[in-house]
């Protein structure tokens, strides 16, 4: 039975103070993480898809895709430890805490089972109905045994990175994640350095987790001795409080795997696996920006959650009003990067010949984050009061729209249809649900929705997109090096739109007396 329980001896070693972090500080490790993966994975990328080629590539994505579904059996358990080990732990109540997680950890024990069970069966009867070619299909099915396994280590030590959220120690889980992330790519680079391939490269993933296993476990005992729990040990109380928070989340994760899994999937079945690589690399590149949406709208679950204890609505709907402001503002440029210089990055990233069909699809995906940037956090925060109940058909209608628009468009524009089937599903229910549902549930009037969350940001955004049209026109960049440095000249037009345009005055005043620089000082007041 394994217990977080400390004796007297551990209780007087050292041990991690536990405390609520301030929110940026909260982003900026967030941010940190992002940006050290997204770097990592921006120059192994290319690596990748040169040593695996792009059908072997294409099957990686595909078998990714496919046994991400295993994440259903997570059941939104982990979102319910969040949730409630915030809470708990705001109100004192360690008892319920030590229970809570108690019988969480039973339940993702059963999860992890089920995932390898249900990845041997993926293994015989899915992957031989893809357009696998017959040299890849043995390695394709080992894959997917490992991947399950894989799934199954992730769901279990789902736990310790609840806990560690839900006390909003982001630099702790952020740490953990970058460990691995940084472990991981040094064992990438030697493997398919020495020729080997998919089999390896799962190997790689599954030892990944388990270091993330355990460096959860240890930083989970020391930051939260008064929390005592075994695996196994369920109270049937605590796991119907975990469901009925659980249940939800989970659906909401289901229309979130509808969203992004399912492309690769339908790019599978109708077409050439080697699409699968022109698809990926526009996805990915959306996917390392979402993830840096994630720095702002992961911190407001728990914040959200503790906040409901110590100040109430209004105070959760000013931060929250806030955060999707300033998310917005701090997300776009690089939207507005892929949409004007999209097909110029992808060209000197991957090669040209990525260029022209990865770079219309980078431009069909990045077109919703202008309305969903915002939205993001508010998604977050309502999570975190448990107000997320309504928004689970809305969100499963989405998904189930996104498959449906997906497959009947690839027939007819190849994996363009793809992205366009993924983005019209998305502006809907960005543009007319959200602003309504947060209206109803925070109280945020919806002309002070659009205004805050989109007209500013927008409004703040527009001399870094015209810098940006006009740098790209006449000088269009020769290497990575001279593209970046580009994008590094026009982004203070960015932070200027922002200052001036992005905040209101009130903030501007409370902001300045941390800007130090006196030329800064005499620039605002000319």
């Amino acid at each position: 039975m394994l217990q977080t329980a400390t004796n007297s001896r551990a209780a007087a070693g050292p041990k991690l103070v536990s405390r609520v972090p301030n929110p940026a500080r909260s982003v900026l490790t967030n941010w940190l993480t992002y940006l050290i993966s997204g770097v990592v994975s921006f120059f192994l990328s290319p690596f990748i898809v040169r040593h695996l080629g792009n059908s072997a590539y294409g099957i990686w994505v595909l078998l990714v895709s496919l046994t991400g579904y295993l994440g259903f059996l997570d059941l939104g358990i982990r979102g319910a430890v969040t949730r409630y080990i915030a809470r708990f732990h705001a109100e004192g109540q360690h008892e319920q805490a030590s229970r809570t997680v108690s019988s969480a950890s039973g339940l993702f024990l059963v999860g992890g089972l089920l995932a390898i069970v249900g990845s041997g069966a993926f293994a015989l009867l899915a992957v031989p109905h893809f357009e696998i070619p017959p040299a890849y299909l043995r390695a394709a099915q080992i894959v997917v045994l490992i991947a399950g396994a894989n799934v199954a280590i992730s769901i279990i030590s789902g736990i310790f990175g609840g806990i560690l959220v839900g006390l909003q120690r982001f630099d702790l889980h952020n740490s953990v994640a970058l460990s691995s992330t940084g472990l991981r790519a040094v064992a990438i680079l030697i493997a398919l350095g020495s020729g080997k391939g998919l089999i390896t490269l799962a190997l790689i993933q599954l030892g990944a987790t388990v270091g993330e296993f355990i460096l959860g476990f240890l930083f989970t005992r020391k930051l939260y001795p008064e929390m005592r729990f075994s695996i196994g040990h369920m109270y049937r109380d605590h796991v119907a409080l975990i469901f009925s928070f659980g249940v939800f989340a989970l659906l909401l994760q289901a229309s979130t795997y509808l969203v992004y899994y399912t492309d690769a999937m339908v790019i599978g079945a109708f077409l050439p696996v080697s699409m699968i690589t022109f698809f990926a690399i526009a996805g990915n590149l959306t996917i390392y920006a979402r993830d840096l949406v994630g720095g702002f709208s992961r911190i407001m679950t728990p914040m959200a959650s503790h906040m409901e204890v110590k100040t109430g609505t209004a105070g959760i709907r000013d931060a929250s009003l806030k955060a999707a402001r300033y998310c917005a503002m701090a997300i776009l440029p690089i939207f507005i990067t892929f949409i004007i210089r999209g097909h110029s990055f992808i060209s000197l990233w991957m090669g040209p010949a990525y260029a022209d069909l990865s770079g219309h699809v980078l431009w069909i995906l990045s077109i919703p984050w202008f309305f969903g940037a915002g939205a993001a956090v508010l998604s977050s925060t309502i999570l975190g009061i448990g107000k997320h109940k309504p928004v689970v058909p809305v969100a499963i209608a989405e998904g189930v729209c996104n498959l449906i628009l997906s497959i009947i468009l690839v027939k007819k524009m190849g994996i363009v249809g793809v992205a366009w089937g993924t983005a019209i599903p998305n502006m809907v229910v960005d543009i007319l649900y959200w602003p309504w549902y947060s209206k109803r549930t925070l109280g945020i009037p919806i002309r002070e929705y659009a205004r805050s969350i989109w007209f500013y940001p927008v409004v703040a955004l527009l001399p870094f997109a015209i810098c940006t049209y006009v740098v790209d026109k006449l000088s269009p960049a020769p290497n990575l090096m001279i593209f970046f440095l580009q994008v590094a000249a026009v982004l203070p037009s960015a932070l200027v739109g922002a200052w001036y345009f992005g905040l209101v005055r009130e903030e501007r005043e409370a902001y300045l007396p941390n800007l130090t620089g006196p030329m800064f000082r005499v620039f605002h007041r000319t």
